[in-house]
C-alpha cells in the first residue's frame, strides 16, 4: 500500500501527524521513520545539570553522524552546564551533604577547579560533540537571571561554544537572553577575533541591567556594553532581516520593567552611519522587521534622537516593512514630532520622502491602548500587546 503513494505525499501526511503519534507510526515506512527521527533530534537542548545524562545526549552526536546531521537548533542553559561541570569534577562516592560542602568550598576558592573551562575534559567532550552537529541554523542562549558566581565559568564556555557553532557558517537565527553586562562581556571576547555568523538573518536580544562591573573586575558601563551590541549588529548588517530588542524578567525579579536602569539612547546612535555625502545611510539595508519591546520614555531614552533617526532612515531609505513598538512610544515620541524632519535625512531636501516621515509621525500619534504597533508601508495594524513576564522569565 505504501509503495503506491509517492514519497512527497507520505511526507505531507507526516506533517499533520502529532509527534507522539508519529513515533508510534515510525514502523509504517522509512519516510515516517525519518520524519520521526528528524523531529526527535532537530532541537538540542542543553539544560540538564547531571553530567552523565548530558554526556549521554552529546555522545549520540559523536556515535551517530546521521543523528548529528538532524540537529537544526541548539538551546544553551549556562547555569545547568555549570552545575553539571561542578558535579563532573566532584570526587566519586560523595554524599549529598559532602557535595554541598564541596560546592561551597569550590565557590570560595576557584583554584579547586580548572582555571579555564576549555581545559576541562567535560567542556572538551561538549565541544567535540558539537563539532559533529554541522547543520545548526538556530541558537538560543537562555541565562536571564545570571549570578556573579556563575560568570567565570559561563562566559568562557559560551565563547568556546560560540566559536564551535559558528564554524560551519550556517547559523541563521540567534537569540540571547541574559543580563546586559554579561552580553557585553561575551561580545568583548568574541568581537576582537572577528567571529561572525555569515548567514545570520534573525537576531533577538533580551537583556537587563544588574550592575556595572564585569566578572573580570574591569569597569564596564552600560554605554560600553550597548556599544558592543551595536558593533555586533553592524558586523551582520549585510545579512540581518529581522531584529528584536526586549527586556527579560527573571523569576527572581518582580518588576515588569526589569531594564529600568538602562538608557538606550547611545545604542541607536551607533546604528546610523554617514553616507558618501556625510548624510546618514541605512546601516541595515535588508532589515524588514524591527521589534522594540522596551519602555520608550525619558528613563530609557533620555535623548530619543538616535532612535528617531534610526527609524526614519530605515523607513525612508531601507526595506523596513514591519515595525513593532510599545504603546508608550506614542506619548513620548510624538512630543518630538515637530523635530522629526530635522533628524537624519531632512537636510537632503527629498520632498518625496517627507510623506513617509509624516506618515510615521502620524502612526506614532495614532498609537493608543495596550498594544504594539505593527506597521508596514501600506497600512497600520493594531495587535494585542505581549508584555514579557512580569513574574516569570521570558523563554526565547
Amino acid at each position: 500500500m505504501s509503495s503506491e503513494l509517492p514519497p512527497e505525499l507520505w511526507l505531507r501526511i507526516a506533517d499533520f501527524i502529532p509527534d507522539e503519534a508519529l513515533y508510534r507510526l515510525s514502523s509504517v515506512n522509512h519516510l515516517f521513520l525519518d520524519s520521526s527521527e528528524d523531529r526527535k533530534y532537530k532541537d538540542l537542548v542543553l539544560d540538564d545539570d547531571q553530567p552523565q545524562v548530558l554526556m549521554q545526549k552529546l555522545r549520540k552526536l559523536r556515535d551517530d553522524p546521521k543523528t548529528a546531521s538532524r540537529v537544526r537548533s541548539i538551546e544553551i542553559h549556562p547555569r545547568a552546564l555549570r552545575s553539571a561541570w561542578l558535579k563532573y569534577h566532584l570526587p566519586q562516592k560523595r554524599s549529598r551533604n559532602l557535595f554541598s560542602m564541596y560546592i561551597h568550598n569550590t565557590l570560595k576558592d576557584s583554584s579547586n577547579l580548572p582555571p579555564n573551562p576549555s581545559e576541562s575534559p567535560f567542556i572538551a567532550d561538549l565541544l567535540t560533540s558539537l563539532s559533529y552537529a554541522k547543520n545548526i541554523e538556530s541558537c538560543t542562549i537562555h541565562w536571564p537571571d545570571a549570578l556573579q558566581d556563575e560568570v567565570s565559568f559561563c562566559i568562557p564556555s559560551l565563547v568556546c561554544m560560540w566559536r564551535a557553532i559558528g564554524a560551519e557558517r550556517k547559523l541563521k537565527a540567534l537569540s540571547i537572553d541574559m543580563p546586559l553586562r554579561y552580553q557585553g562581556d561575551l561580545l568583548a571576547q568574541t568581537l576582537p577575533h572577528g567571529w561572525q555568523f555569515a548567514k545570520l538573518e534573525k537576531l533577538d536580544l533580551r537583556f537587563s541591567a544588574c550592575g556595572t562591573r564585569s566578572w573580570n573586575g574591569e569597569n564596564s558601563t552600560q554605554a560600553a556594553d550597548l556599544a558592543l551590541l551595536a558593533e555586533f549588529i553592524r558586523f551582520h548588517s549585510s545579512t540581518l532581516i529581522s531584529l528584536s530588542l526586549a527586556t527579560s524578567c527573571p523569576k527572581s525579579t518582580l518588576s515588569a520593567s526589569y531594564a529600568e536602569h538602562i538608557d538606550f539612547s547611545p545604542f541607536f546612535g551607533h546604528l546610523t552611519i554617514p553616507g558618501p555625502t556625510s548624510t546618514p545611510a541605512p546601516l541595515l539595508p535588508f532589515l524588514t522587521h524591527f521589534t522594540l519591546d522596551l519602555p520608550i520614555d525619558a528613563t530609557h531614552f533620555s535623548d530619543p534622537a538616535g532612535l528617531i533617526s534610526f527609524l526614519k532612515i530605515q523607513t525612508d531609505d531601507g526595506e523596513l516593512r514591519a515595525l513593532k513598538l510599545k504603546d508608550d512610544a506614542r506619548a513620548y515620541l510624538s512630543s518630538f514630532r515637530a523635530g522629526w524632519g530635522d533628524v537624519g535625512l531632512a537636510a537632503r531636501g527629498r520632498d518625496t520622502k517627507d510623506v513617509q516621515s509624516q506618515r510615521m509621525a502620524a502612526m506614532l500619534a495614532q498609537t493608543a491602548g495596550p498594544s504594539m504597533m505593527n506597521v508596514n508601508h501600506h497600512s497600520v495594524h493594531m495587535s494585542p500587546m505581549h508584555v514579557p513576564c512580569p513574574t516569570q522569565a521570558v523563554a526565547a
